[in-house]
Formats: structure tokens, sequence, C-alpha cells
């Protein structure tokens, strides 16, 4: 195939000509040409953000938007000054249930953003957005003006935000903390309201003013330490007040003034000086206190990569935080594989690292199922010619029966990459094997 134009968001990409392969009738190795092609045809960084720009697209697919739209939406151009209007492009109005509404907008903001992560932010308005939580009327605990203002500033995570202005800019301020882990921080009166997005779609606030870490849901309204209304439709506020500033205090009148006090009887003569003590010894002196020994070294920092959930409900069955996944083929007796986690070697604390992988469930199968390390993607899932990996054996569909064993790669193939330093560690039964 030749021919293919250029696409703006990936300049350096060069798969205009490509090596065709027909599966099940080409060779193995005919395969593994097509894929080294495929590989010397872009960047390590353009391929990354081809990968991240299909996820964006399977996000959105699942939450029901159709390719046009997808098409539609991924077309929008933000301006470096964040202030490019973006229209309607979904029907919100026509969404069964305002969690569905949700989905749709966080897939809608996956798309704006992830095209151009150089972008910080766009101006719509809350019916192009589905945002319908915008008021304290749909809470008996909270009293607020209802500003309804007219405009909405959408930011994209990692921001710190102003939104001290809001309501003379006539601009509400949202959020898109549309995944896991991402983060924003509002400013008002220089305090500063912390939001970070959790796995179940929670977010956990943290407020400077007064210390205090609250679990945020979809559906609540709530008021921070110092009023600041925020609607939790997906993370909106306009910026309104409760409660409302208590009136200053009349001014108190001056006290009278006090009758002088009468004239006090002269004082008594001071008495004679005593002698003074006679002087006593010194203190003998104390032994100098021992050295403390110095403190333990403090544990290793431990950091979470990824918390996707893995669901392997047979070899082409398996789901990913709820989403289907496609597997690919290995080359070695018929096995098929998911990716887990991409891991750059270029970091300069990579060696250092211990990487840890948690098994929640055993399979209750008679298969094999197991990972690997793969070293750029040359092992395909056999242990003599890629990584060393751990297989779970079953004799028989019960987890009494389960075997775990390590496989050795004992025989690399020439000019074989090796990973010298790179540790594993799995949590076995409740055991830490490294």
């Amino acid at each position: 195939r030749c021919g293919m134009p250029e696409n703006d968001l990936l300049p350096e990409l060069s798969l205009g000509t490509i090596i065709g392969n027909d599966f099940g009738k080409n060779s193995y190795e005919m395969y593994k040409i097509r894929k080294y092609q495929k590989w010397n045809s872009t960047s390590y960084k353009e391929r990354s953000l081809y990968q991240i720009i299909d996820k964006i697209t399977l996000n959105a697919s699942n939450s029901g938007i159709s390719q046009s739209i997808i098409d539609d939406i991924s077309s929008i151009s933000l301006s470096t000054n964040g202030n490019t209007v973006v229209g309607a492009h979904i029907d919100f109005a026509s969404i069964d249930t305002s969690a569905n509404v949700r989905i749709a907008r966080d897939a809608m903001m996956d798309i704006i953003f992830g095209n151009d992560p150089s972008a910080t932010s766009f101006i719509s308005t809350k019916t192009h957005l589905g945002i319908i939580l915008d008021n304290t009327g749909y809470t008996d605990t909270i009293n607020a003006k209802d500003y309804d203002l007219t405009q909405v500033k959408v930011y994209a995570p990692g921001q710190s935000v102003d939104i001290n202005n809001s309501i003379s800019e006539d601009m509400g301020v949202y959020g898109a903390l549309s995944q896991t882990s991402h983060e924003i921080r509002f400013i008002k009166y220089s305090n500063e309201l912390h939001f970070i997005r959790q796995f179940s779609g929670d977010i956990i606030m943290t407020d400077q003013h007064n210390k205090s870490i609250r679990t945020l849901s979809q559906g609540d309204i709530i008021a921070t330490s110092l009023g600041t209304i925020i609607y939790m439709d997906g993370l909106f506020t306009e910026s309104e007040q409760e409660p409302e500033p208590e009136p200053e205090p009349e001014p108190q009148p001056e006290p009278e003034p006090q009758p002088e006090p009468e004239p006090q009887p002269e004082p008594e003569p001071e008495p004679e000086p005593q002698p003074e003590p006679e002087p006593q010894p010194e203190p003998e002196p104390q032994p100098e206190p021992q050295p403390q020994p110095e403190p333990e070294p403090e544990p290793p920092t431990e950091a979470i990569i990824s918390t996707d959930d893995f669901v392997f409900n047979g070899t082409n069955d398996i789901t990913k935080n709820g989403y289907q996944v496609e597997t690919s083929p290995t080359g070695y007796s018929g096995w098929r594989r998911i990716l887990i986690e991409e891991l750059n070697p270029h970091d300069e604390n990579f060696y250092n690292y211990t990487f840890k992988i948690i098994w929640t469930d055993d399979p209750i199968s008679t298969n094999n199922v197991g990972y690997y390390a793969d070293i750029n993607n040359e092992a395909n899932g056999s242990a003599t010619t890629g990584g060393n990996r751990y297989l779970a054996y079953h004799n028989s569909p019960t987890i009494a029966n389960t075997t775990w064993y390590y496989e050795l790669n004992t025989s690399r193939g020439k000019n074989q990459p090796v990973f010298n330093a790179l540790r594993y560690t799995d949590i076995i039964n409740g055991v830490s094997q490294t």
C-alpha cells in the first residue's frame, strides 16, 4: 500500500508503505519481517502516541459514541491561548442516565486533550457538555445564590486554576479528570483545593485551608471550608459561596470616664538589708551524654505504576478495567498474549526498581497461564528466546492443586539483549517471590 497522506499529529510516521501479511497463510518469518518494518517506520515517541490515540478511540466507542462523532471531535484544534470555543458534538439529552452522560463526556475530553497534549483549556457551555448539576436546589443542606453563568471553561488535568474571577467573567470552571490519577488544583482566596481521581471514579479533595481530606462521589454537592460550592457532575464549580458573609457589627458607644482614684497612704519604710548568704560549692561536672545511634534508613518508597484490572475469562475473552481487549499471537505453541505494561530502560533509576504484579485470584482451569518480560517485542512468549517467565500450571480446576514455577531462559538466541539487573516480585498466596 503506497501514498498514505501525512497525519499532522504524527509528522514523523512513515507508514505510507507497509508489508502485507495474510494470517494463516504466510510463515512466521514473514510475520517477523512485517513487524520489523513497522517498527523502523516510526519513532518510539510517535508509536506511543499512536497507541494512546487507539486507546482513546476504543474508550469512546465503548462509551456509545459513534465513529462519525469520534471523527468530528478528533478534528477539533485548540488554540494556544486556551480560548477556543467548542460547540455541540454529542446529544447529551438523548443519553439515558447521568452516569452514561459523564462517561460520554469523559470520552470527549480524552479525545480533545489526547489529540493535543500541549492544549490547556477550551470554552463551551453547560448544555454542550451535558452539565445539569449546577445549583444548590438539588440539596437540602446547603443554600447559596445561583449565578447560572453563561459559559464554562474546561481545563486539562495537571494545572492550577485561579477561580476567584469566575463570577465577574461569567464563566464556570470544569476540571477534566477523565482517567484514574488525573489531578487538578483550584485556587480560591489564596488557598488551594487539590482534586485527584480514583479508580472507582470518586475524587479525593484536599482542602489547604483546614487541612481536611474528603472523598467526593458523583452527584454530591459540597461546600469547602471557605464556602465555595463544588458540584460533582464531573468536577464543576461556578464559584458560588455558602454561607453569605455576615454583616459587620454596629459600632459600640465609648465607655464613660471613670472617677479618679483616691490618694493612697504613703508606703511603709523598707526593711534593713539582710546579710548575704555564704557562697555554695560549685556542683560537680556531669558526664557528657553518650552519642545516640544514627536512625535506621527509611524503607524505599513504593509507587503505583498502573492500577489496571485484568480479568481472564478465556483465551480470547479478556477485559481490562471492564472493557474488552485484543490478544495477539506469540508465535509459540499457539499461545496468545496481552500487554500489561511498557517500561523504559532509559530511565536513570530503572535498574534500581523492584516491580510487583499482584495476582488477586488463581485461574481455575487446566491451563498454563502467567507472564514474562519481553525486550523490544522480540521474545513472543518463548522462554528459550526471550526473558524468564513465571507460570501457573493446574492439574485439575481447583485452587488447591495450583503449582507456580519459574522457567529460566537457558538458551538465548544470538544477539539477544539481556536485562542483567531487572528484578520481579510476585505476591503468590500472600508470599513475596522475587
